[in-house]
């Protein structure tokens, strides 16, 4: 049975061990459902550096789930994992930046955040980070810059970013005047229901 290997394994100090009995208790496989253990063992693991721990833990903590909610403490968990490169944490804590959630607003630090998770194929951190060199937050306003990140997020499926990238190509803005390309992305946005690109 994986889990009494695990809690071995885990109670030797083992931080990979750590995490996946921690993800059996959260989960309820194979032991009964207990998000205070599930708790407990990735605070083990994420004091010791496994990032996907420190993402989970923060997670929790966010949410409220297993814990009282709190979102300082979230913000504290998804930075550790998110300097270690963990996708996920570095949207949520770039949203959390950006909507000054348990962290004080700071547009600078949301587009850094957004820029990294975005980097690494994270659709809705490019989108966002469009939005910020659309609008100028954070970020010096750049339209360049904009349709290159509504581009990345239209090329993974994104909806808006079509529109939008649409929208560019047909005023000529950040890019060069394209009526065909903006045809090939506003059909693509109606493709998946954009009433307006329709």
């Amino acid at each position: 049975m994986a889990a009494e290997e695990f809690r071995e394994a885990a109670e030797q100090g083992d931080a990979t061990a750590q995490y996946n009995l921690a993800v059996l208790y959260y989960l309820g496989e194979e032991v009964e459902q207990d998000l205070s253990q599930a708790a407990h063992w990735y605070y083990k693991a994420a004091v010791q550096g496994h990032r996907n721990a420190q993402f989970n833990l923060g997670l929790m903590y966010h949410q409220g789930k297993g814990m009282p909610p709190d979102e300082a403490v979230a913000a504290r968990w998804y930075s550790l994992a998110a300097e270690e490169g963990h996708v996920n944490a570095q949207f949520n804590l770039a949203l959390m930046y950006q909507q000054g959630v348990g962290v004080g607003i700071d547009q600078l630090e949301a587009a850094r955040w957004y820029a990294q998770a975005a980097a690494s194929g994270h659709v809705f951190a490019a989108f966002n980070l469009a939005l910020l060199y659309h609008q100028g937050k954070g970020v010096e306003q750049s339209y360049v810059q904009a349709s290159e990140w509504y581009g990345r997020a239209a090329e993974l499926g994104h909806v808006t970013s079509q529109f939008n990238l649409a929208l560019m190509y047909h005023q000529g803005k950040g890019v060069l005047r394209d009526p065909a390309r903006a045809a090939v992305l506003y059909r693509m946005a109606a493709d998946q229901g954009h009433q307006t690109s329709q």
